[in-house]
Parts: C-alpha cells; structure tokens; sequence
C-alpha cells in the first residue's frame, strides 16, 4: 500500500496515513503504527487474514488530501481524503497506470472505511474470475452492482 509521502507537513496526509479506525491492523501494515481510537478497542475491527481474504492481491493506494502524491486515482483501489474524516473511494484502475479508478464512493467516513473494503475485498474473492486481475474485473464490472455486493 503506498501512502502519501508528505505526513509530516500536511494534517489531513496525516490522519489518511494512521486516522481511520482499524485500517491499519485490517491490512496488516504493523501494529506498532495503529493508534487506538478513543472509544474503539484496538481488535474491533478484524484483519483480512482473520475474515480468510488475505490471499487477495489489490494495489491500494492512499493520500489523506484532494493533492494525490501517492497517485490514487491510478491504483486498483485508490482512497484520499476531502477533510477530517471525509474520504472518496477509487476504483478500477489498472497497476501500470494505463486505466484511472472510477469514483465508487463519493463519501466515506472512517467508521465506514473498513467495512467498504472488507466488503471490496469479498466480492473480488466471491466474483473476480480466477486468472483475472482484480483492478481489470473491478473496472468491468457496473459499480451499481458492486456496491450491492459490498453492502455498505
């Protein structure tokens, strides 16, 4: 997962990179980075290996501003944020950067981060034919459909 480069500078980078509920322990990028949320027991929300989707290979890349550094809109997922807690979720883009990821949702909040990609990452598993790249089956597939598979 790439994440934006400039957290030290830009708040908003920063609550992308380590503010959204859960997110770091559900895709496994090291628990010493996830903060606790106040209110949330750090094991709320379960990583993908736990929910048996951690064998799905996804590009996902992340910024926490409207600025791109880490270059969401080319990722198979791509995630940046609009403000504190306000994020926009791509979709469909291609590795090499030939396609850009589509708008699946145009607002998500934290709290609904993680079960948006849980969600993401079940319909792939459920749906994406085998030998197909995931960004290439999400990019033909009509979103309306895909967001009743993720149920969020």
């Amino acid at each position: 997962m790439a994440t934006v480069p400039g957290c030290v500078r830009s708040p908003l980078a920063k609550e992308g990179d380590e503010g959204i509920p859960g997110l770091q322990r559900l895709l496994h990028l090291g628990q010493a980075r996830l903060r606790p949320v106040v209110g949330r027991p750090a094991d709320d929300n379960p990583g993908l290996r736990e929910v048996r989707l951690g064998d799905i290979d996804l590009e996902i890349r992340m910024t926490g501003c409207p600025n791109h550094c880490a270059r969401p809109p080319t990722a198979e997922i791509g995630i940046f944020g609009y403000g504190k807690n306000d994020h926009v979720i791509l979709a469909g883009g291609s590795r090499c950067g030939t396609r850009l990821a589509s708008v699946l949702y145009e607002r998500v909040s934290g709290e609904q981060m993680v079960p948006a990609l849980v969600g993401l990452f079940r319909a792939v598993k459920e749906h994406c034919p085998a030998g197909t790249p995931p960004g290439d089956w999400i990019a033909a597939t009509d979103f309306k459909t895909l967001r009743r598979w993720i149920a969020l």
